[in-house]
C-alpha cells in the first residue's frame, strides 16, 4: 500500500535504557510523539504532576527532535512557567517551574519490525509512566524528512529551505517559540505551544494551512491563559502574552518549501519544528478542513473528503473566538484539545488553564476511548466526542457531550487512500473441535454467541473484503473489554 499510518498509546516505562513501542502493523519510516504529564487515562494529570503540559516529538530514522512546554497548578498570585526543546531526544518532558530541568528524555536508536526503539536517557520521573500517543507512517510510497528550522528574524521575512531534498505533500509542524536545551535558561521562562500542518495547494489549493495554540504568562498577580485557533499558520507563539512569531508557509518546491515569518519578528533562537512528508504519486491522498463543532449532541459528518480515509486528526479550542487572534474575553476559560484515530483507536489529549485565578488551576488530561475531549476551568468535560466510521468518501463523530450551546473552533487532517475500499462483510463463531475446515459452526453468520465459558476455546471466522490498493501486510485481531470504555486493545496473540 502507498502510504499506511496508525497511532497507538503506550506507557513510558520507568527506568532508563532502551525500550520498544511495538504492535504496529507495518515499520514506520517516520513517528510523532505526544505527551501530556498524565500517568492514568481519563484522569487530571496527576497530583505529583500538579500542572498542564504538553509535549511534542519526531523521528525519522535519522534526525530527531522534542519540546515540552507547561505551567505549574496551585501557585498564589500568578504563575510559574517553563518550556524547553532539543535535537537531541524525540521525547521530552522538563519541569513547568524554576530551572525547566529534565523530567524524562528519549531518544531514537532504530525502526525494528512493526515498532519505534527509544533509549530513555533520563528516567521519566513526573509522573513516573506517563502516557506518550505515537502516530506512525510508513508505506512503499512514503518519503519522510523532518528537522528544525531557522525562520527569517524580520516579520513577514521569507526562508527557503531545500534540506527535504523532494516536494512535501503534508507538513506537520510544532512550536515553543525559544528554542534552548539547557538548565535556567531565561527564555524558556515562559509558556508557549504549537500544533498544526500545511497541505501543498498542488494536493489541496485552499483551506489547507491550521493551527491552535496556547499559553500562559509568567508571574503576575494573577493567572493570564490565552489560546487561538489560525486558518493560515501551521505554528504560532505568545510571550509574555503578546505576540511572538507564527510561521505561514508559502511556497513549495521540488526540494523543499518556504516559510514566512509572521505576527512578530522572530527572536534569535527561535525555531519551529516539522515533519514533512510525500505521499508517492500512487493512490495515496490528503485532505484539510475546518469544522466548527455542534452546539448540542448527535453525529457531526464530512462527506466532502473524497477518499476512504486512513487516518484522521483533529485540533480545537473550547470557543469559536475570532480565527487568526489570540485574544478572548477576560476570566475565560483557555481549552485546547488533540484527538486522532486511526479507525480503531481513538485517544485524546487536552489541557485547560483557568484565566485571572488567583490560585493557578491548570492541568492536562488523556482519553483512550474518545477522539475528542476538552475540560473547563474546573476540570469537568466541556465536550467529548467519539469516532464512527471511516466510509469511503470521509468520516463521522459522535458528539456525546456538549455542555453548552456554543461552536468550538476546529479542524482536522485526513490521510487516505483514493481506492482502497474495506468491509467487514460477517463474522461467524465455531467451536474449536477439529480442523479448519472439519470443525462445525456454533452459530449462524453475524449472530453473537451468548454463552463462553471462562475456560473455553472457541474460534471466530471474520470475512473482510478489500478492493484497491490492498495493502501487503498480514491483519491482526484486537479486543478490549466492552465494560471498561477506557479499556485498551489488546492483540490477540497466535498461539
Amino acid at each position: 500500500m502507498a502510504v499506511l499510518v496508525e497511532t497507538r498509546e503506550f506507557v513510558i516505562s520507568s527506568g532508563t535504557g532502551n525500550i520498544t513501542f511495538g504492535g504496529f502493523g507495518f515499520t514506520p519510516k517516520a513517528c510523532i510523539f505526544i505527551l501530556m504529564p498524565c500517568q492514568t487515562d481519563n484522569v487530571d494529570s496527576d497530583a505529583v504532576s500538579a500542572g498542564s503540559g504538553c509535549g511534542m516529538g519526531m523521528c525519522d530514522g535519522t534526525r530527531q527532535w522534542a519540546w515540552y512546554s507547561g505551567s505549574e497548578d496551585g501557585v498564589v498570585a500568578g504563575a510559574d512557567v517553563g518550556r524547553r526543546s532539543t535535537t537531541s531526544g524525540c521525547i521530552m518532558r522538563s519541569d513547568e517551574q524554576a530551572s525547566q530541568v529534565l523530567l524524562g528524555k528519549a531518544s531514537f536508536v532504530s525502526f525494528p519490525a512493526n515498532g519505534v526503539q527509544v533509549n530513555r536517557l533520563t528516567a521519566f520521573t513526573v509522573p513516573v509512566g506517563p502516557r506518550v500517543r505515537i502516530i506512525a507512517f510508513g508505506g512503499a510510497d512514503l518519503t519522510a524528512y523532518g528537522d528544525i528550522f531557522d525562520p527569517n528574524n524580520t516579520q513577514d521575512g521569507t526562508t527557503a529551505t531545500t534540506a527535504p531534498g523532494f516536494e512535501p505533500d503534508l507538513i506537520i509542524a510544532g512550536m515553543v517559540g525559544h528554542h534552548e536545551d539547557v538548565d535556567g535558561a531565561t527564555g524558556n521562562d515562559d509558556d508557549a505551544c504549537s500544533i498544526g500542518w500545511a497541505v501543498n495547494p498542488d494536493r489541496q489549493a485552499s483551506n489547507n494551512q491550521f493551527c491552535i495554540g496556547f499559553h500562559t504568562v509568567d508571574g503576575g498577580s494573577a493567572q493570564v491563559n490565552n489560546m487561538s485557533f489560525h486558518n493560515n499558520r501551521c505554528c504560532v507563539s505568545r510571550e509574555g502574552d503578546a505576540a511572538d512569531a507564527g510561521i505561514e508557509i508559502t511556497a513549495w518546491s521540488s526540494t523543499g518549501f518556504t516559510a514566512t515569518t509572521r505576527d512578530a519578528a522572530a527572536g534569535t533562537l527561535d525555531r519551529f519544528f516539522y515533519l514533512a512528508l510525500h505521499l508517492g504519486g500512487g493512490s495515496a491522498q490528503v485532505y484539510s478542513v475546518n469544522l466548527d463543532t455542534p452546539t448540542g449532541t448527535g453525529n457531526q459528518s464530512d462527506a466532502s473528503v473524497g477518499f476512504t480515509p486512513l487516518f484522521l486528526f483533529g485540533i480545537m479550542i473550547s470557543d469559536n473566538r475570532t480565527v487568526n487572534t489570540w485574544d478572548g474575553t477576560a476570566t475565560e476559560n483557555s481549552s485546547i484539545g488533540i484527538g486522532m484515530t486511526d479507525g480503531t483507536r481513538d485517544l485524546s489529549l487536552t489541557r485547560y488553564g483557568d484565566d485571572a485565578a488567583t490560585t493557578t488551576n491548570c492541568r492536562s488530561r488523556v482519553r483512550n476511548s474518545q477522539f475528542f475531549s476538552t475540560d473547563n476551568e474546573v476540570g469537568a468535560t466541556e465536550v467529548e466526542a467519539n469516532f464512527i466510521s471511516f466510509q469511503s468518501t470521509g468520516w463521522t463523530l459522535n458528539f456525546g457531550t456538549v455542555t453548552t450551546a456554543e461552536l468550538r473552533r476546529a479542524a482536522y487532517l485526513v490521510i487516505g487512500d483514493l481506492l482502497l475500499v474495506r468491509e467487514q462483510e460477517g463474522f461467524r463463531w465455531r467451536n474449536d473441535d477439529g480442523s479448519e475446515s472439519a470443525a462445525t459452526w456454533r452459530e449462524n453468520q453475524d449472530v453473537n454467541e451468548p454463552s463462553i465459558g471462562t475456560a473455553e476455546n472457541i474460534r471466530l471466522r471474520m470475512l473482510l473484503n478489500m478492493t484497491g490498493d490492498v495493502p501487503s501486510e498480514q491483519y491482526e485481531l484486537e479486543y478490549k473489554e466492552t465494560a471498561d470504555p477506557d479499556a485498551e486493545y489488546r492483540i490477540i496473540p497466535l498461539t
